[in-house]
C-alpha cells in the first residue's frame, strides 16, 4: 500500500514520470502476470479433479480481460520509463541553459558573444 501512495504523491506533485514509478508499474505488471498464470493452473487442476458425480465449479482459468490488464500494465510501465528519460533529458537541457545565464536571468556575456557571431 505505501508503494501505491508514493506513486499517487508523485502525481499530486506534478511529476509522475519517474524511474521509481516505472519500476512500481512493472512490479504490478509482473504480479498481474503471476495471478493470471496461477488462475490458469488452478482452473486446470479444478477441471482435472472434477467428476460428473462430484462437479467442482471454480471460476478460474483463462481471462481475456486479465491478460489485457497484464499487457497494458507492462506497456504503461514502458511509457513511464520513457517519460522519465525524456524528463531527465529535458531537465539536462534546461539545466545547461540555466548554467549559461547570468544571475539576472540574461545570457552571459560569453553566450551573448556566440549569439552575436551567429547573427
Amino acid at each position: 500500500m505505501p508503494e501505491k501512495l508514493a506513486m499517487v504523491e508523485t502525481v499530486r506533485a506534478g511529476d509522475p514520470f519517474t524511474a521509481a514509478n516505472a519500476d512500481r508499474l512493472q512490479t504490478v505488471a509482473w504480479m498481474l502476470l503471476a495471478l493470471q498464470v496461477l488462475s490458469m493452473v488452478i482452473g486446470g487442476i479444478a477441471n482435472a479433479i472434477s467428476t460428473p458425480a462430484h462437479p467442482l465449479h471454480i471460476s478460474a482459468g483463462f481471462s481475456i480481460s486479465g491478460w489485457l490488464a497484464v499487457l497494458l500494465t507492462f506497456v504503461l510501465a514502458r511509457v513511464f520509463a520513457a517519460g522519465a528519460v525524456m524528463r531527465d533529458d529535458l531537465a539536462g537541457i534546461n539545466g545547461a541553459q540555466a548554467d549559461e545565464r547570468s544571475p539576472t536571468g540574461r545570457p552571459s556575456t560569453e553566450t551573448q558573444g556566440h549569439i552575436d557571431q551567429l547573427a
